[in-house]
């Protein structure tokens, strides 16, 4: 942990001098308590607390004039708690804090803007750039995250332990931007790796490498369509996938643009023979600011379906059940800029497609203080 503290010490007091009106060296908190019970169904009724606390400090080496376009970023993650999903049995993870209870380094990279480009180095979730939905952040299910088709496949950068990466970023117009990174093959497991402080590469772990093209349009009454399209290949078996994710915003409040209707989907596929999940898809409808005066809350529902595929699974599967859905009502109270509130409901039909699981309803209240 040495090398890490020394980075964060030295940050702290080359910047002291310069940190004045601009934001040289920004420090963030946030705390998440998620008070969840299994209702009814699954494997046993029963209540859980998981807690997550995030530390983030971020320095911008142009505000220190130093040169222009630098970053520098680091991330303390906390877990604790207990698990939900040990009383559902689900696969896609009903609840996305998680987590084996540990303190853990989750990133620490550097990121240089040019004016078309940029690159980034280091430590880095491979899931805050790849394959993620703008209306569906604020569910609760891993799977509106993260897709299974991924995640469940193949080791991958993603919360809770991340590895090393390299992300580069190329805008070939205003409405169109390619992506692509290459990771670590192997995060390590939360159990051999519970600190994320083993940052080796072995060739043995293989690779993932991802690609992703981001096409953004913008018309003039600001109904946003957001579409990516990405492709990702890991070398340890040659698994590989393909994903497609579309945010599309339907209409505005005239009042406030930001405000509206929004409708997002998500199709994965993992052909590969090596691959436990084949395909996941969802669909989800988003409206911010429904009530009046309550401009900053947001309404989701949406479900997602994903489908086993490897033979060794569904042979201990006497009900040759092949998929798991899960159905999600949400809701993000903003109280005000440091606390929210957020009510969720869950409907996990077939969980873990053991077929002999009854199907689960899920609630959680998830309290957010961050600052």
């Amino acid at each position: 942990m040495k090398p890490y503290f020394l980075i964060w010490v030295s940050l702290i007091l080359l910047t002291s001098e310069s940190v004045h009106a601009q934001k040289t060296l920004t420090f963030n908190a946030a705390y998440t308590a998620d008070f969840a019970r299994n209702i009814k169904g699954g494997l046993e009724q029963n209540n859980a607390y998981l807690g997550n606390l995030d530390l983030t400090v971020s320095f911008d080496t142009e505000n220190a004039n130093w040169w222009k376009g630098g970053q520098f970023f680091a991330y303390i993650l906390n877990n604790h708690g207990c698990s939900l999903s040990q009383y559902i049995g689900d696969i896609q993870g009903v609840d996305n804090i998680e987590a084996e209870a540990n303190t853990r380094l989750y990133q620490l990279w550097y990121q240089q803007n040019f004016r078309s480009f940029s690159f980034l180095i280091g430590q880095h979730d491979f899931n805050s750039e790849f394959s993620s939905t703008e209306f569906g952040s604020t569910l609760i299910n891993s799977s509106f995250g993260i897709q299974p088709d991924i995640s469940a496949n193949v080791p991958v950068s993603i919360f809770p332990v991340a590895t090393l990466g390299v992300i580069l970023n190329l805008k070939l117009s205003d409405q169109l931007v390619v992506a692509t990174g290459l990771y670590d093959g192997d995060p390590g497991t939360q159990e051999f790796n519970p600190n994320s402080l083993d940052p080796r590469l072995d060739p043995s772990e293989g690779l993932m490498s991802v690609v992703e093209f981001r096409f953004l349009n913008e018309i003039e009454t600001n109904l946003n369509t957001s579409l990516k399209i990405g492709a990702w290949f890991h070398t340890n078996d040659s698994d590989y996938g393909f994903y497609g994710i579309l945010d599309q915003r339907i209409f505005n409040e005239t009042e406030d643009k930001s405000q509206g209707l929004g409708i997002f989907t998500q199709i994965g596929i993992a052909p590969s023979k090596n691959s436990v999940v084949d395909y996941y898809y969802s669909f989800g409808i988003h409206y911010k600011g429904i009530f009046k005066e309550r401009n900053d809350d947001n309404l989701v529902l949406a479900f997602g379906s994903v489908n086993i595929l490897n033979d060794s699974w569904k042979n201990q599967n006497r009900f040759n059940i092949k998929n798991e859905t899960v159905i999600e009502f949400s809701y993000q109270a903003k109280i005000n800029k440091y606390f929210s509130i957020h009510p969720d409901l869950q409907y996990v039909i077939n969980p873990g497609t053991e077929g002999k699981i009854n199907n689960a309803f899920v609630g959680i209240l998830r309290l957010v203080l961050e600052y």
